[in-house]
């Protein structure tokens, strides 16, 4: 974890990989805890909210071309990792996911190893599907892949 620090571009693709495809794309309820107004809508005090995470990772006046994955769009000019507040992976509202550190440190290390040592593809030659099936959760399609040691 140590050298992590200084790999942006790692850091950079689990990003977007977050952003473009978001695992819980309908993040969690909330509760409003007065009432208010939102774009003219009053919401009174005690409505469920849920946030549709998928919308603003996919929102083009937020992401320019949201469906292509670059990595490059959390990259300063210096070639720094940057996250900017329209990624939402572990967060909605003010509450912070408590695990949000480990499930960083865990896929840091994950994504790191498996790109050092391995070629995933398909096993077959078509291209692999980044789809997904969305439900409570974003659930790749069922595709046979294999990693190949380098």
């Amino acid at each position: 974890m140590n050298h992590f620090v200084s790999l942006h571009y790692t850091k950079a693709t689990i990003a977007e990989v977050a952003r473009i495809r978001t695992l819980g794309p309908l993040g969690f309820p909330h509760y409003t805890s007065e009432d208010i107004c939102v774009d003219g809508f009053p919401i009174a005090k005690g409505t469920v909210i849920i946030g549709l995470l998928w919308a603003i990772h996919m929102d083009p006046t937020v992401w320019k071309n949201p469906d292509e994955f670059r990595p490059e769009r959390f990259l300063n000019d210096d070639g720094t990792f940057y996250k900017p507040k329209a990624l939402i992976s572990f967060k909605t509202g003010r509450r912070m996911c408590i695990g949000e550190d480990l499930a960083t440190m865990v896929t840091s290390l994950f994504v790191a190893r498996v790109m050092q040592n391995f070629r995933i593809g398909r096993v077959d030659s078509s291209p692999i599907d980044f789809t997904g099936v969305c439900g409570n959760s974003l659930n790749p399609k069922p595709q046979e892949i294999i990693f190949t040691k380098i």
